[in-house]
């Protein structure tokens, strides 16, 4: 499992569950096999992030308004697919604007040989 599925699957365990819990009952409760610091790292990310908060005993956490709304929006994963389309999207107008400018650039050219010609010939 990746780390950004770990973030995902305890993101969605606390929308289900948000009541407060430690850290380690929380990666245990969303099914992740990992270390009390791995679980504690996890939830502070969420808590930089501000997705959840950190309860008066420092290692105990819930979800907030702000977190639930990110789970059911797709969460990281979420996050990163449409960060990667609107790279995609991005990429895609850029090359038509790079054609575009090409095209442009012929038809340039081609009206500066036409007018050297028709100099020429008169």
């Amino acid at each position: 499992m990746t780390r950004i599925e770990k973030l995902d699957a305890v993101l969605k365990h606390m929308t289900v569950n948000p009541q407060s819990e430690h850290s380690k009952t929380i990666c245990e409760n969303a099914n992740l096999d990992i270390e009390a610091d791995e679980a504690n790292r996890i939830l502070k990310k969420l808590n930089t992030d501000k997705y959840v908060d950190m309860t008066e005993n420092q290692w105990c956490y819930e979800i907030n308004y702000n977190g639930i709304i990110f789970s059911e929006s797709g969460g990281y994963n979420g996050q990163i697919s449409e960060i990667k389309s609107k790279r995609t999207y991005q990429s895609l107008l850029n090359i038509i604007v790079a054609l575009g400018t090409f095209c442009a650039g012929i038809y340039g050219l081609l009206e500066t040989i036409k007018f050297i010609v028709e100099s020429i010939s008169c």
